[in-house]
């Protein structure tokens, strides 16, 4: 926001720290209803301008991100937060789940964030 008039929003997820970092103002992001602590720490340390730390807390995020939109979403993203008890892993169509292979890497990546924090 440079000049107050205009606000961009990251329109990709895995845009998120580039388009912060270049003076977005954030994003809508379906992938920081996961670790959201942690989204929140990333853009509080871009606005502080400490680089290192906004890295440090971006980069466990990145592949996550990634595996989240390697099906179609919503399903890899419903299959996590239902797998993390948040809600019912139920899907309409034309919309489809994913597969239990993929979910459980999802599942291996999001763990591997939590332990880490």
């Amino acid at each position: 926001m440079a000049d107050g008039r205009l606000q961009v929003l990251a329109g990709e997820d895995a845009q998120i720290f580039s388009t912060v970092a270049l003076g977005g103002s954030g994003a809508i992001a379906a992938s920081a209803h996961l670790h959201t602590a942690r989204f929140v720490r990333v853009l509080e340390s871009l606005r502080q301008g400490d680089l290192v730390q906004a890295r440090t807390q971006w980069r466990p995020l990145l592949p996550l991100i990634e595996a989240l939109f390697a099906e179609p979403n919503p399903g890899p993203l419903k299959a996590l937060l239902a797998h993390q008890g948040m809600i019912q892993n139920e899907l309409r169509a034309p919309m489809t789940a994913a597969t239990p292979a993929h979910a459980q890497r999802l599942i291996q990546l999001s763990d591997a964030i939590s332990a880490a924090e």
